[in-house]
């Protein structure tokens, strides 16, 4: 696999958890009735779901090493 699909997919992961979170934190604050709970669960759960695949998509090249160093220059060692 492609190092930018595995970025990816972790990201994915770690996006869409945050956001169906805040979305079900907020959809269980909100509703009155059972059934409204249960559209608001429904509607966050397919929000974060689109939502966290185009962030893990546009985040994922940004997160490659090539990207962050200038043109000529070799990366420093961390400790020096």
């Amino acid at each position: 696999m492609k190092t930018n699909t595995l970025l990816s997919i972790v990201l994915f992961g770690l996006f869409n958890a945050v956001i169906f979170g805040a979305g079900l934190i907020l959809a269980l604050g909100i509703s009155q009735s059972a059934t409204g709970t249960a559209i608001g669960i429904v509607i966050s759960a397919l929000f974060s779901i689109v939502v966290s695949a185009y962030l893990a998509l546009h985040y994922a090249p940004r997160l490659r090493a090539q990207y962050w160093r200038r043109e000529g220059e070799t990366p420093k060692a961390i400790w020096s």
